[in-house]
């Protein structure tokens, strides 16, 4: 069979492929993206109706910047595809004044200048009477967050790379990316191509087509449900905002409004098993919902314990959880690798996307808390 040959490739369309693609396209690169299922699939990472973005990033005040970035090009992109894509309803932290959610939130909020509100307990439920929270708890409000609407933003980021000029082929695996005398060889189930340079930007699968990359990723299974609203009202897009609780056990939960008028989606953040994309057990089983029904039931006496929904998602974490964007070796820039996003990356895909194309462009560029050789000799 005949090599194919192209300028550039891109593994994966999730999120960040997608905006990776579109990034290239937009630089005149003309790329090829390469995805195994099709846009917005329900195997991965980038699927589940909805994402949160928010900006006084608990996780490091490094990210408030790129978060920013990214709102901006969410916007841009709303714009280009006439598709509704982002739902400002603004962003409730809520937990022990001394915990890291809390701590880290108000950290970024004050470095970089954020609109924001410290909460008590009280003040804090009789602004959003869904809620029902300790008396030692506090919230962290601010009213630049929202909902990111995560397969149509899929679909739009694959759209607008196409219509800058990229090639897409779905249903098409990739077995193996491989540097070959300066360049890159994609090998895949319908044969191989040849490409000056790659992007890989597949998720829970990195591990498998790069096995020879320093940073050791852990592929995690999370449970995510829709219960139903006993009250619909409080769970409103105009008086119920995207959330996360850090609770006195360490657990972490996160939910939205209701985007149907019925249902209301949460989840715990981590604490799930540790898995493979292609073994994982994709049925939300009794144990999976009754972690829900307990945190609602502490949290929303508004939910009832009838679950609408459920789904299985994948995370892929490193050992801190910061995201790891670079090449695969100091030695090969002609490959970058995009990874380890850890269950808070969504939001940031356009701005990913730029820091990838801009890593081809220039290695050695990019944010030094997602350099991938920081696990060297962990």
């Amino acid at each position: 069979m005949r090599m194919r040959s192209v300028d550039t490739v891109v593994v994966g369309l999730g999120v960040m492929g997608a905006s990776t693609l579109g990034v290239l396209a937009s630089r005149g690169l003309n790329p090829l993206g390469l995805e195994q299922y099709w846009a917005g699939h329900p195997f991965g990472s980038s699927h589940g109706e909805s994402r949160i973005i928010r900006q006084a990033y608990y996780e490091h005040p490094d990210y408030v910047p790129l978060v920013q970035e990214a709102w901006q090009a969410w916007r841009a992109l709303e714009r280009s595809s006439g598709w509704p894509l982002l739902t400002e309803t603004g962003g409730l932290m809520v937990g022990r004044p001394d915990s890291e959610l809390i701590r880290g939130a108000l950290r970024s909020a004050i470095q970089h200048h954020l609109p924001h509100e410290r909460l008590e307990a009280s003040a804090l439920m009789r602004r959003f009477p869904a809620f029902r929270v300790d008396p030692d708890d506090v919230g962290v409000y601010e009213p630049r967050a929202g909902v990111l609407i995560a397969e149509r933003a899929t679909e739009a980021l694959v759209a607008e790379a196409c219509r800058q000029g990229a090639a897409v082929q779905l249903g098409q695996r990739v077995r193996q990316v491989a540097p070959e005398g300066g360049g890159v060889v994609v090998h895949t189930d319908q044969g191989s191509i040849r490409a000056r340079c790659a992007v890989v930007a597949a998720g829970p699968w990195t591990r498998e087509l790069l096995p020879e990359w320093n940073v050791p990723l852990v592929v995690e299974r999370q449970a995510v449900t829709w219960l139903r609203a006993q009250e619909p009202r409080w769970f409103h897009p105009d008086r119920f905002p995207v959330y996360m609780r850090e609770e006195a056990s360490g657990d972490t939960f996160y939910g939205f409004p209701s985007l149907d008028a019925a249902t209301v989606k949460l989840a715990r953040h981590h604490g799930g098993a540790t898995t493979t994309p292609d073994r994982v057990a994709r049925h939300v089983g009794e144990d999976d919902l009754a972690v829900a029904r307990r945190f609602a039931a502490r949290t929303f006496p508004g939910l009832l314990p009838t679950v609408a929904q459920s789904t299985v998602c994948l995370y892929t974490d490193t050992p801190d959880r910061h995201f790891a964007v670079g090449p695969l070796s100091p030695d090969v820039p002609q490959i970058v690798v995009l990874a380890g996003f850890s269950g808070h990356g969504f939001k940031f895909g356009p701005a990913i996307g730029r820091i990838a194309a801009d890593l081809l462009a220039t290695p050695g560029s990019g944010p030094a808390l997602f350099r991938p050789d920081r696990f060297i000799g962990a």
